[in-house]
């Protein structure tokens, strides 16, 4: 059985390899942007993965999905309550600042 020490490494060393693909991708203009902010986003998940196999959370319930990382953390559902939106209807906007993930403009 692989331990969860092995499992954290494995995340990390897959988190480098998506970075390492986005720079890649965005030495290429002609790339889409949603290109490199998929594999930015892959990197996140792994990140977060591979700190969650480090706190001891057991691997087998971060593998196959993205459930784990989907749940709405206990500050969104705070300021659900707060903003007058206990549902969760609106959710925040990826507009201008998912902008600045974009590709730097000459």
């Amino acid at each position: 059985m692989i331990s969860y020490e092995e499992w954290r490494i494995a995340y990390a060393k897959q988190a480098l390899a998506d970075l390492l693909a986005r720079e890649r991708l965005l030495q290429h203009a002609d790339v889409p942007d949603c290109q490199q902010l998929h594999f930015l986003q892959m990197a996140c998940e792994k990140l977060c993965k591979a700190y969650l196999c480090g706190q001891g959370v057991d691997p087998e319930t971060l593998r196959g999905s993205h459930a784990y990382n989907q749940r709405p953390s206990a500050h969104h559902r705070t300021s659900a309550v707060r903003t007058g939106d206990p549902e969760g209807q609106r959710r925040p906007h990826l507009g201008h600042e998912g902008a600045s993930l974009s590709r730097p403009q000459d």
